[in-house]
């Protein structure tokens, strides 16, 4: 990715460092957005998503530590990196900066070689975040992170809103945690339905202090929509393959479904005929090419 495909928004009171600032990322090929205090900046978001921001700790009328504070407490702005300015000698504000979720700090007076490259590294890795975000996302699948309790220390807000959705809360985290820890055969992934659709939480494994979770929504009613577009399916034709690519047995789907086992071997041949296949075995391995159940993304 080149500096011509960054946009960065520059926040500083301080008029000099922010004409400086800005004219040497301009002279490198970014597209540079300014701003004077913490508001403003705020009020560019509204307008324009920055790929990146440089933020002076220290400015009037809202001053950087709450600007930073604000974007990570909002779900379109969280994901968007923020690197403080701070002044040369005060390793408060670089603590505070990195706790409110900043990546990096440079020491003013900056030197333009330093900033690009931070820009630079900070970009490509926020981008290569939000790729492997969304494949997992297209997959039905976002990882978080917990603590002992169940409270989360990070998720997406698509992750925050599955467990919104399907009533997740701290303490089913915890219990099913503290489950994991007994002794014994391996506990069952937590599960919660909604509808038709179910949420499955599995452990990834603990860093620290963080237990690693993933999250995998199956979501039959998309599938369905999927299967019938791609395969030329009735709604009842794509239901049946639904399930039989979740792996349920045809006595399974006539109970799901309501209807007479013999109900769902005639949808079953009829699937087959439509997609060129002869074996059950072959039609979940052609439906499973195509993420069934996927996240909202999707959604019509």
């Amino acid at each position: 990715m080149t500096p011509l495909d960054t946009t960065i928004l520059v926040v500083d009171d301080h008029i000099p460092n922010l004409a400086f600032l800005t004219d040497a990322l301009s002279a490198a090929g970014y597209r540079v957005l300014v701003a004077v205090d913490g508001q403003e900046a705020l009020d560019r978001l509204a307008v324009t998503r920055p790929d990146l921001i440089l933020l002076d700790a220290l400015m009037p009328i809202l001053d950087g530590f709450e600007t930073c504070r604000r974007l990570k407490a909002t779900p379109a702005y969280e994901s968007i990196p923020v690197i403080f300015m701070t002044a040369l000698g005060e390793p408060e504000q670089i603590v505070q900066g990195l706790g409110l979720g900043a990546v990096d700090y440079i020491t003013k007076p900056a030197h333009p070689e330093v900033v690009k490259a931070r820009i630079a590294s900070h970009v490509n890795a926020s981008r290569s975040s939000a790729l492997a975000r969304e494949a997992l996302l297209q997959s039905g699948q976002l990882p978080i992170a917990v603590d002992a309790n169940g409270d989360l220390i990070s998720g997406t807000t698509e992750a925050r809103r599955w467990l919104h959705d399907y009533g997740v809360t701290c303490q089913d985290l915890a219990s099913w945690l503290a489950a994991l820890a007994e002794p014994g055969p391996r506990s069952a992934p937590l599960v919660r339905r909604h509808e038709d659709r179910a949420l499955y939480i599995n452990l990834l494994g603990r860093s620290g202090q963080a237990v690693l979770l993933l999250l995998r929504e199956e979501d039959p009613r998309r599938a369905r929509q999927a299967l019938a577009r791609d395969f030329a399916l009735s709604s009842r034709e794509a239901e049946v393959l639904v399930w039989v690519a979740y792996g349920k047995t045809n006595a399974d789907i006539a109970t799901i479904l309501d209807m007479s086992p013999r109900t769902v071997n005639k949808h079953l041949e009829h699937i087959f005929l439509k997609m060129g296949v002869e074996t059950r075995s072959a039609a979940t391995a052609l439906a499973l090419r195509r993420p069934l159940g996927t996240s909202a993304t999707n959604a019509p």
